[in-house]
């Protein structure tokens, strides 16, 4: 299912811009102050990091995560901040930091976002997670997981199926994309029975995944989430992917009509932020 990109379907109270400097969220000013206290925050990224908390918050949302990181900060003190808590995660050697996003030439680098799915308040049946790709990877691998050996939460991409891969405690979903195609926001949520794996690009939102399963209410991760690799149990890091990836988000589930309105305040943060746009649409 592909939903155009439109004005019906953005929120109207995500994108107040041009509002009063004075009438500041405090989540939004905390989150304000502790990046600027490592880079610059010009004014007009301030308002777009306002609005849109106020959005979230009105459409509430904001409550449902746990961690939202946005990576295109140019520099990893700033990058490494959580909006919702100021929590901070940590980036390993072999990470670059450009404007807009974050990658690893070298594929050894990755994000420990210092999450478990253990302790993070969700279920097997009530969880989400998800990053905003401006670049998708070359070659299977993991986007953003952890593995505790059969508790299995994982976003990534496979050049064997047919493209993308979602792994929720072992249950795997491949959807038709092709891997050149998986970037843009992606967002998989488990909401009780139902697993869905959305994706925003610059002119749509797709549905790539949508089924039914019993929830299993399987044991929950005990390894921390990374992001462009996987935290796999005896292992470590593995999996790197080489994509650019400008955020990462994890919390409990996202309903179907909160993935298309999340993910359209995101685009507009990310796009108003730091100048760039998300890919279009190009499925055949």
């Amino acid at each position: 299912m592909i939903y155009p990109l439109c004005k019906s379907l953005v929120n109207p109270i995500c994108c107040p811009l041009n509002q009063a400097a004075s009438a500041f969220d405090a989540s939004a000013l905390a989150y304000i102050n502790a990046v600027a206290a490592v880079t610059t925050v010009t004014a007009a990224q301030k308002l777009a990091i306002n609005a849109f908390v106020v959005g979230e918050k009105i459409a509430g949302r904001w409550s449902k995560f746990n961690r939202l990181f946005i990576h295109g900060w140019g520099n990893a003190s700033a990058n490494c901040i959580d909006m919702v808590s100021l929590a901070t995660g940590v980036f390993s050697s072999g990470v670059t930091h450009s404007n807009g996003y974050i990658y690893s030439p070298t594929l050894n680098g990755y994000f420990d976002t210092n999450l478990k799915p253990s302790t993070q308040g969700v279920t097997d049946a009530n969880v989400s997670f998800g990053v905003l790709a401006y670049t998708a990877s070359s070659t299977s691998t993991i986007l953003v997981g952890s593995y505790d050996t059969t508790p299995y939460f994982a976003l990534g991409v496979s050049t064997v199926g047919p493209g993308g891969r979602v792994v929720l405690n072992s249950r795997q979903y491949f959807p038709i994309n092709t891997v050149s195609d998986m970037n843009g926001v992606l967002i998989v949520s488990r909401d009780s029975g139902n697993y869905y794996l959305y994706q925003r690009q610059n002119d749509a939102t797709t549905l790539i995944v949508d089924t039914t399963a019993a929830a299993g209410l399987l044991a929950l991760s005990t390894y921390n989430y990374y992001v462009m690799a996987l935290n796999q149990a005896a292992v470590g890091a593995a999996a790197f992917a080489d994509g650019r990836f400008g955020a990462s988000f994890f919390g409990t589930a996202l309903t179907k009509n909160d993935s298309i309105y999340f993910s359209a305040n995101l685009q507009t943060l990310w796009q108003t932020l730091f100048g760039l746009v998300l890919p279009n649409h190009n499925l055949a």
